[in-house]
């Protein structure tokens, strides 16, 4: 396989990893960082989920989300909080939530919770 290829399987890999955690967990975002593995040529995908703060707790501990993951051969590190922890950790220099956003990219957000939240902005103005 060349690299245009390994690249190629590479993106179709994180997709489906993303939509998977989307149709399971129904977040409001999900931010993921990519490192190197110390396996040559492999991948670990980070992922820092925000769901409702009403979500069920079986999704909490992150293992719901890495079994998902798991199952699609994917090895990943999965980090959970609730949307009224990742805006109070946002301010805290160096927290999870924030490295995620400094460092990581959004590969998620939901449009109808996006949409709520600058409602809610509005009203409160």
């Amino acid at each position: 396989m060349n690299k245009v290829e390994q690249d190629n399987t590479r993106l179709a890999n994180v997709t489906q990893a993303i939509w998977a955690l989307v149709d399971k967990l129904a977040p409001r975002r999900i931010y993921m960082t990519a490192s190197s593995s110390d396996e040559p040529g492999a991948f670990d995908w980070d992922f820092f989920i925000v769901l409702d703060n009403d979500a069920s707790r079986r999704f909490w501990d992150g293992s719901f989300a890495e079994n998902a993951l798991a199952a699609l051969g994917i090895k990943t590190q999965v980090t959970v909080a609730g949307v009224d922890d990742f805006r109070s950790a946002l301010q805290v220099p160096h927290s999870l939530a924030a490295q995620a956003v400094e460092e990581g990219h959004l590969v998620f957000a939901s449009r109808q919770h996006q949409h709520q939240e600058a409602l809610a902005q509005r009203l409160s103005a």
